[in-house]
């Protein structure tokens, strides 16, 4: 019944499986043949009949089990994507203040050398440097 089909669908994503909503006819393809084989399995169409109590529960073990694995899956491409930081790598901060210096005294001659604003310099020097993300100390 649904783990299967939970299972294949969340593994086309590389997020949350609930990240991009599918496409009204595949929802539809799974949720009709989900209903259908739980109407199987309760009635017993080429089976002993299992009842809703066991469908109920079948269908709540399924749904458990697409979040865990969902889970796995999340947990698996971070720790196999190369392009992100290790899951235990630590992370050292980035020291901006000689940036902030230079940009503060750029402000500083902007003002022609006008009244001495520096504290001014150095939080509108510090606001713009602070927005830009920090340069990856890896790449050249």
């Amino acid at each position: 019944m649904p783990p299967a089909r939970a299972s294949r669908l969340s593994t086309i994503l590389e997020g949350p499986f609930w990240s991009i909503r599918p496409a009204r006819i595949l929802w539809m393809a799974v949720l009709g043949t989900q209903g259908i084989a739980t109407l199987i399995a309760v009635y017993g169409l080429f089976m002993a009949p299992l009842g809703w109590r066991l469908a109920g529960i079948v269908w709540i073990y399924a749904l458990v089990w697409a979040v865990v694995t969902d889970r796995v899956k999340l947990l698996g491409y971070r720790i196999l994507d190369p392009t992100k930081a290790p899951l235990l790598a630590k992370k050292t901060p980035v020291d901006r203040t000689p940036q902030i210096a230079a940009r503060a005294y750029e402000l500083y001659q902007l003002r022609v050398h006008g009244e001495s604003q520096q504290d001014q310099d150095w939080l509108e020097a510090e606001r713009e440097i602070r927005s830009i993300p920090p340069a990856d100390p890896k790449v050249g």
